[in-house]
């Protein structure tokens, strides 16, 4: 079995998976940008690249390499958490009434986007819902892999630059004339959250790349100590 032991490899191996996990995203800049239609990006970029996450991930398991797995794990799973947090926190200060934005305009335009239907059919908000979820593990992955467990603050700091990622994005596909003060407030405040639970999650059940796994005692070592 090949291990991927030194710390190159081992660095090589986290940033290729993360450019993995980043291809869902760059199936939305394509279309944007109309490079290549999202449909056909998702299928012959975003899912093959999504399918090689899983299998290095697989294979990361079956190497016993604790640290990737764990990588990818805390990703997932705080992907989920942190996607969850973005969404409440927007979602109430929007029915609350502080700001005049639907935060949640742009899911059913790329779920359109991507099965070539209208954004207001059910098919389509479904779709746009869950690559919406995608990303936000993708997004989850990416930061687990490179930045792992350090400290909730550089989430914090993460939620920023995607915020920051997502404002240069907004004004190629939304019909507005300018970026007004309720949306970059409401999208800041969600992306905030966002990186603020993945960051926490991250510190306190991840690993960083460069971390050793814990040692396994070989059986017959194992037997000697226990006579």
């Amino acid at each position: 079995m090949i291990r991927l032991e030194g710390k190159r490899q081992r660095l090589a191996l986290h940033w290729i998976s993360s450019l993995f996990a980043l291809m869902g995203l760059a199936g939305l800049v394509l279309h944007i940008f109309e490079l290549l239609d999202m449909s056909y990006a998702l299928i012959f970029i975003g899912a093959p690249s999504l399918f090689a996450l899983l299998g290095l991930a697989c294979y990361a398991k079956w190497v016993d390499d604790v640290v990737f797995v764990n990588c990818i794990l805390v990703g997932i799973g705080g992907g989920l958490i942190a996607t969850a947090a973005y969404d409440i926190s927007r979602l109430v200060l929007y029915a609350g009434g502080v700001f005049d934005f639907d935060p949640f305009q742009a899911i059913p335009i790329f779920g359109g986007w991507i099965i070539h239907a209208e954004p207001t059919t059910s098919a389509a908000i479904a779709v746009g819902w869950v690559y919406h979820f995608w990303n936000g593990i993708s997004f989850a992955i990416f930061y687990t892999l490179i930045f792992g467990r350090r400290s909730w603050l550089f989430g914090l700091a993460y939620g920023l630059v995607v915020e920051l990622a997502m404002l240069g994005l907004f004004p190629f596909f939304l019909k507005f004339k300018n970026l007004s003060f309720d949306l970059i407030a409401i999208s800041l405040i969600g992306h905030l959250f966002y990186g603020a639970a993945l960051g926490y999650i991250s510190q306190k059940r991840g690993m960083n790349w460069d971390d050793n796994p814990p040692s396994k005692m070989p059986d017959a070592d194992a037997a000697e100590m226990q006579r």
